[in-house]
């Protein structure tokens, strides 16, 4: 018998230039971990990539 793969389902993120997703949002500042290092994402990638964050913008 074959085994499960256990590995998370990943998103493709690749995108050609005419297809891709807006990157003239604003920027969002993410911090993470203890160290809260810092990382600038787009929104507008957020929104496309991540339920949690489509959801957390909606409220600003």
């Amino acid at each position: 018998m074959g085994e499960i793969d256990s590995e998370p389902l990943r998103k493709n993120l690749r995108h050609t230039v005419d297809d891709g997703p807006d990157v003239d949002s604003e920027p969002v500042v993410i911090l993470v971990g203890a160290a809260q290092h810092i990382f600038y994402v787009h929104k507008s990638l957020l929104h496309m990539t991540s339920g949690f964050f489509d959801r957390a913008l909606k409220k600003e």
